[in-house]
């Protein structure tokens, strides 16, 4: 049972360090899956234990492929009692092509661009800015779907692990590649940051691209509610800076497309076109005071 339960854990752990370029070659993760298995079943101390292995990597390997075509594994790391606690979670793959509605051509642009630095760098940062309601959530998961070679880590709370370099490595030290995701940090990266953040900025810094950089291949998405400008000039540094994505409301134009009825001219969060779209009328000036987008916990997964 002890062979067994020990061969699942790994072949489940490999399954998602496989990688293959694109939804219709799976070949490659097949491959190496297979591989794994020969090597685990090579393993099994009788003839008994090697055939109920073999019966279990088959489905592992049956229901691999179809998973990775449709699904996207996040870790959640927490700080424990006992050291960082991880959990993983699945959720549906979301393409960046099927939610470019909702955002400006500029912004579906520069994601598309920080989507292709993050495949080509080692190390780096990716900062995410915009106010409630915009949509930064969606776009967080669309990044993550389309760099699937790294696995995504969200930490939780940031500050806990920022604070603890020690535990924020502990949490990828599984992983080859990773993709840290750390939301509503801001208050860490400003011009203006209290001193008492200054280890974590720090350590932001030197992960993304110093010498703690070289511990790993490690690349951080960061989201904030800042105006980039406030942001520390070391952040935004060529280099160390993959890409700068800014979401701000849509434009009347945009806004008014989606709802498919006349609405106000203004500027609207995709959070009240959306809210809009299911009540089937505008929204009320007070309803845009305390729209959906204030209301409703934000974060990735909610």
């Amino acid at each position: 049972v002890a062979i067994l339960t020990n061969a699942w854990a790994l072949l489940v752990a490999c399954e998602y360090r496989v990688h293959y370029e694109n939804d219709d070659d799976s070949y490659g993760e097949i491959q190496s899956l297979q591989t794994v298995q020969a090597e685990l079943i090579a393993r099994a101390e009788d003839e008994e234990a090697a055939s109920a292995l073999r019966g279990l990597t088959n489905l592992g390997l049956q229901a691999s492929v179809a998973d990775r075509k449709t699904k996207v594994s996040v870790q959640f790391a927490f700080p424990g009692s006992h050291g960082t606690e991880v959990q993983y979670r699945d959720f549906d793959l979301l393409r960046l092509s099927t939610i470019a509605q909702n955002y400006t051509p500029d912004v579906v642009e520069k994601v598309e661009a920080a989507i292709a630095a993050i495949h080509a760098a080692a190390h780096g940062l990716v900062l995410l800015s915009g106010p409630v309601g915009v949509g930064k959530t969606h776009l967080l998961k669309a990044i993550i779907s389309e760099s699937r070679e790294r696995q995504a880590v969200v930490c939780s709370p940031p500050t806990a692990f920022l604070s603890n370099i020690g535990s924020l490595v502990g949490a990828i030290s599984n992983t080859d590649k990773s993709l840290i995701v750390l939301e509503d940090i801001g208050d860490l990266l400003a011009v203006e940051a209290p001193t008492a953040h200054i280890d974590s900025t720090s350590n932001i810094l030197n992960l993304s691209e110093g010498l703690l950089s070289l511990l790993t291949d490690t690349v951080l998405i960061v989201s904030f509610n800042y105006d980039l400008g406030k942001i520390d000039p070391a952040i935004t540094r060529v280099g160390r800076c993959l890409a700068q994505i800014h979401v701000g409301p849509l434009p009347h134009a945009q806004a008014q497309g989606l709802v498919e009825f006349d609405i106000p001219a203004d500027g609207y969060t995709l959070a009240e076109v959306y809210e809009m779209k299911r009540l089937g009328r505008p929204l009320t000036a007070l309803e845009r005071v305390g729209s959906p987008g204030t209301k409703r916990a934000t974060g990735f997964g909610r």
